[in-house]
C-alpha cells in the first residue's frame, strides 16, 4: 500500500447476552461509534462443520458459497447501518480501516469475521478494510528482555505417511533464515524435532526449553490431532506447550493450511497467559 495512506484503528467488542449477541464499535480514542445487538443465528451452532478445513485454490465452490453466506450474515447483523456509515466517511477520503474483533467468548472468536461480505465481495479483498481477532480479559504479561540465546523448537506431530508434506527440515531452515534477518545467527538456537505422541512432545519441550515453538500438525477435526502413536487432543497439546515457563510464543502451521483446526488450542493458550499465538 502507498505510504500516504492513513490507517484508522477500531475495536469491535462482541459478547454474548443470553440469546443475543451485543457489539460496540470503539475508535482509537475510546469513542463509541456504533453499538447494537442481534439474535443468535442458527448457523452458529455448527460453525465448525461449515468452515473450510483448508484454504487454497482447490477449495470447493460449495465451501466458498458457505463462507459468503456466513460473511453476509455477519455483515448484515453488525456492519450494515451505523458501522458502515462510520467507515464510509473514512473510506471516502482514501483511509484504510483496521478492525480488531475482541471478545471473551470462544464461540464468538470462532466466527469467521474476516469473511464479512457486502453482497458483492468479501470486504477484505479490497484492501481498504483489514480484519483481525483478539481475546479480551486475559492476564497481562509485561514482556521482558531474554538476556540469553533465543531457543526455537520446530516440533511436528507427524504421522509417518505425511512426512513428505510436513517438510520439517525445510520449515526449520525457513524459520532460521527469517530470525537471522533480525539477529546474528549465534543469537538463535534452533532445533527441529518430530514427536509420535503427546508424551514425546512434552519430552522434546522439556529437553529444549524453547522460548518459541513452531508447531506443525494435522487435524482430524473436533480438536484432535494425528500422530504416529495416538490421536492427540487439544488439551494434551496445550499442556505440553505450557509445561515450560520459558515459552513466549507459539506458531501453529499445517501442510494444508488448516488454520481453523488450531483455534481451540490458540484460545486456550492465550487464556492461560501466553503472550502471543499465531496460526498460519
Amino acid at each position: 500500500m502507498a505510504g500516504s495512506e492513513i490507517f484508522y484503528n477500531y475495536v469491535l467488542r462482541v459478547e454474548t447476552q443470553r440469546l443475543r449477541i451485543g457489539y460496540r464499535l470503539l475508535t482509537e480514542s475510546g469513542r463509541v461509534a456504533a453499538e447494537g445487538s442481534f439474535p443468535v443465528f442458527h448457523e452458529m451452532e455448527h460453525m465448525d462443520r461449515v468452515l473450510p478445513r483448508q484454504i487454497g485454490p482447490d477449495v470447493p465452490g460449495s465451501v466458498m458459497n458457505a463462507m459468503r453466506k456466513i460473511g453476509a450474515l455477519l455483515y448484515q447483523k453488525v456492519l450494515e447501518g451505523a458501522v458502515m456509515r462510520e467507515f464510509g466517511r473514512i473510506l471516502d477520503v482514501g483511509g484504510v480501516i483496521s478492525l480488531m474483533v475482541a471478545t471473551r467468548s470462544r464461540r464468538i472468536a470462532g466466527l469467521p469475521w474476516e469473511a464479512f461480505h457486502d453482497g458483492t465481495d468479501f470486504l477484505v479483498k479490497g484492501g481498504r478494510i483489514l480484519v483481525g481477532r483478539t481475546a479480551e480479559g486475559l492476564r497481562q504479561e509485561v514482556p521482558r528482555a531474554l538476556g540469553e540465546q533465543v531457543r526455537v523448537l520446530v516440533a511436528a506431530l507427524m504421522p509417518p505417511e505425511r512426512e513428505p508434506a510436513y517438510e520439517v527440515e525445510r520449515r526449520a531452515n525457513s524459520v532460521f533464515s527469517t530470525l537471522t534477518q533480525f539477529s546474528d545467527a549465534g543469537a538463535v538456537d534452533l532445533t527441529a524435532a518430530t514427536a509420535d505422541s503427546a508424551t514425546a512432545l512434552s519430552a522434546r519441550i522439556a529437553e529444549h526449553k524453547p522460548h518459541v515453538v513452531v508447531m506443525v500438525a494435522t487435524s482430524e477435526g473436533g480438536g484432535v490431532f494425528t500422530s504416529q502413536a495416538e490421536m492427540v487432543t487439544t488439551t494434551k497439546v496445550v499442556g505440553a506447550l505450557m509445561s515450560t515457563p520459558h515459552l513466549r510464543c507459539v506458531f501453529f502451521t499445517s501442510p494444508v493450511c488448516e488454520q481453523m483446526s488450531f483455534m481451540d488450542a490458540a484460545w486456550q493458550l492465550v487464556q492461560q497467559g501466553l503472550p502471543a499465538v499465531f496460526c498460519y
